[in-house]
């Protein structure tokens, strides 16, 4: 399961996890909502904006970790590739993606779609990758 908060910038995050009373609260309702699951929380720095894709009927979420960090801006750049190539796809509601600020090996994408139809037909191309 996933379960996503959106903060307006990534300081007002900071600001809640830096009051020990907010951030105990926060984690205390999170808690409450996932008790029965393994609950890893992470922060994402999207490139563009999130709401497009978080908002479509599907949302798909994929995580890369990559397995040396050398690589990390030609994966950097493949993704922009496949974003700007894929910007105008049918079905296509938005794409973001993003380094997971606490891991930083971790990348993120989020998309959305019309429906699980759409999303089947692929988005990655092999011949971008």
């Amino acid at each position: 399961a996933h379960y996503s908060i959106v903060w307006k910038h990534a300081d007002d995050y900071k600001k809640v996890k830096a009051n020990e009373a907010q951030y105990n609260l926060l984690l205390q309702h999170t808690t409450k909502v996932f008790a029965d699951l393994e609950l890893e929380m992470v922060i994402l720095q999207p490139q563009d904006d999130p709401f497009p894709a978080l908002n479509a009927p599907i949302t798909e979420q994929a995580t890369a970790v990559l397995k040396d960090l050398s690589t990390k801006e030609e994966f950097e750049e493949a993704i922009s590739t496949i974003v700007k190539s894929h910007a105008q796809a049918p079905g296509l509601h938005g794409l973001t993606w993003g380094r997971v600020v606490e891991k930083e090996d971790t990348y993120i994408m989020i998309i959305g779609w019309d429906s699980v139809e759409v999303s089947n037909n692929g988005l990655l191309c092999p011949a971008i990758i």
